[in-house]
């Protein structure tokens, strides 16, 4: 199994860093190095988990290596520091994923929006051979700030799911190539663009493609079909009118004795608006 790389964010809890390492080594990972992205080293909780971390893995000589990697932020809240903070952690899990090696990415360190930016990253970034995880362990373990497990601690590293947007891994596609995550959405973006053409353009027959029917068309339907509501239902210009209408009103009416309902499909504007007809020239005989 080739070398494994554990990405990691740095908050007020080192220990969440070294704990998660210890849990790896434990599953026969072949860890080569622990990279932790954190803000400005010099501003708390940073300026004192930082060091304990470095002292940490310094004390322990047979740990993979430690790599720190510092993105010029003071915090993680404001729009500029998110795009900056993003950014850099996109460049960093790129750079290992390129590698071809196993990446475990572990998110529970910092801010909630790390996370959170993490995880997006890791959707554009990961491929089906790499991980996330999330670090659980006993309140007791968790309130003393031991740096390694004791006998008698409780942790696990429960996986989290993530979806592959593509059948080949993301690092064979073109959107892999984009250096900032903006450029990989528009990738992706043009990407799907190039699918949906090519669906319609070389999948489909000409007969097929007459029967795909524009958002426009969709809409114009919608339209005939509401406006036949109003005449139905005597229902004026300044009333409300919309699809929650069109929904509930489909699941309570029958029709000689026929429920408009179409049991959760999609029925045509035309088959819709002949059974409101039909309603509508039995109604004063009380079909409801």
């Amino acid at each position: 199994m080739p070398p494994t790389t554990l990405i990691a964010t740095l908050g007020a809890e080192p220990q969440v860093i070294t704990l998660t390492t210890q849990l790896l080594c434990r599953m026969g990972e072949p860890l080569a190095r622990v990279v932790v992205l954190h803000t400005q080293a010099d501003r708390p909780p940073v300026a004192q988990a930082l060091p304990a971390l470095v002292h940490h893995f310094a004390y322990r000589a047979d740990w993979p290596s430690l790599q720190t990697a510092a993105v010029p932020v003071a915090d993680v809240l404001a729009p500029v520091e998110l795009e900056t903070f993003t950014t850099a952690f996109y460049t960093v899990v790129r750079r290992w994923v390129a590698e071809r090696g196993r990446v475990h990415l572990l998110l529970a360190g910092g801010r909630k929006p790390m996370a959170m930016l993490g995880m997006s990253v890791a959707q554009l970034l990961l491929g089906p051979e790499d991980r996330v995880w999330y670090l659980h362990s006993d309140e007791a373990l968790r309130t003393s700030g031991r740096m390694e497990l004791a006998p008698g601690d409780e942790a696990h590293l429960i996986p989290i799911p993530l979806v592959q947007r593509t059948p080949a891994p993301p690092v064979l596609t073109r959107s892999f190539r984009a250096s900032t995550p903006a450029d990989a959405l528009h990738e992706l973006a043009a990407e799907q663009a190039r699918r949906v053409a090519h669906f319609l353009g070389r999948v489909l027959t000409p007969a097929e493609r007459e029967l795909v029917i524009s958002l426009s068309t969709v809409n114009s339907h919608k339209t005939a079909t509401l406006a036949e509501c109003r005449l139905v239902w005597w229902l004026g210009d300044t009333d409300r009118l919309d699809y929650r209408f069109y929904a509930s009103t489909l699941n309570a009416v029958s029709v000689n004795g026929e429920n408009c309902s179409t049991g959760g499909q999609a029925a045509s504007s035309a088959e819709v608006v002949k059974k409101f007809r039909g309603f509508g020239e039995v109604q004063s005989g009380g079909v409801w």
